[in-house]
């Protein structure tokens, strides 16, 4: 979830259309929070994901080129590239950008951001690939202007990202998102919810909740949704599930 750009230049940018924020005049909640927000260079963190899709073109989604360049691929991810799915997905993990934002400042919103300005600049591209069950699943691969940005090595690219509740990662740990409340609340709302998908479970095997996945509790635990429209926008629910 893009927490920072503009949401009516980011919608206009789907449909190939340009839009300055400044006409925006801070009616939408990113341009609010604008004035509470710095630039920082994102350019090596794009390149080294540029270089992962250039590598493995067809292979990730835009979710999955966030966990490769933060070296949090799951292994349930190996099989789901259709043909030779197994073997895409293992040279993403032997790529040498693979896990080298591990230890960057950057939370896994602000990667999903830098991801949707390529897309918007052109630099990546969607291809739908129609996985085994007949649904498309958009995978990456290198936009016609792709090549112009990765010519460039000692460019800048500023980006702005959320000041408010940003952590700065210290030594080689890796930085956490921010919370909406304290960690130790977040946990136990994790225990409860898993304990809650547990009884669920008994009562109707089967149920919705065995498309709940461990991340989508653990996103839920972490961003405290307190409505409906929150929780659909919690990576891993989607609106059906939040239903």
């Amino acid at each position: 979830r893009d927490m920072v750009k503009c949401r009516r230049e980011h919608v206009l940018a789907h449909f190939g259309e340009r839009f300055s924020p400044d006409q925006c005049g801070g009616t939408c909640d990113n341009c609010e929070r604008r004035r509470k927000s710095t630039k920082i260079d994102v350019a090596p963190a794009a390149m080294a994901m540029l270089g992962i899709v250039r590598t493995c073109p067809r292979t990730l989604t835009t979710t999955q080129l966030v966990g490769a360049f933060r070296g949090a691929l799951k292994p349930t991810a190996k099989g789901r590239a259709k043909g030779g799915g197994q073997d895409r997905m293992a040279a993403v993990m032997s790529h040498p950008s693979y896990g080298a934002g591990a230890a960057a400042t950057f939370t896994k919103d602000e990667l999903s951001a830098i991801v949707q300005q390529l897309l918007a600049e052109g630099c990546l591209f969607k291809e739908d690939e129609m996985n085994k069950a007949g649904y498309n699943t958009p995978r990456l691969v290198l936009g016609p202007r792709a090549s112009a940005f990765l010519a460039s090595p000692g460019r800048k690219w500023l980006l702005p990202v959320r000041q408010t509740g940003r952590v700065q990662a210290t030594g080689a740990a890796e930085s956490k998102m921010a919370l909406r409340v304290p960690q130790r609340h977040a946990q136990a709302l994790e225990r409860e919810l898993r304990a809650a998908v547990a009884e669920h479970l008994k009562a109707e095997p089967g149920g919705w909740t065995t498309t709940v996945s461990r991340q989508a509790v653990e996103n839920c635990s972490r961003d405290v949704p307190t409505s409906e429209v929150e929780l659909a926008a919690c990576e891993g629910w989607g609106r059906s599930r939040a239903r």
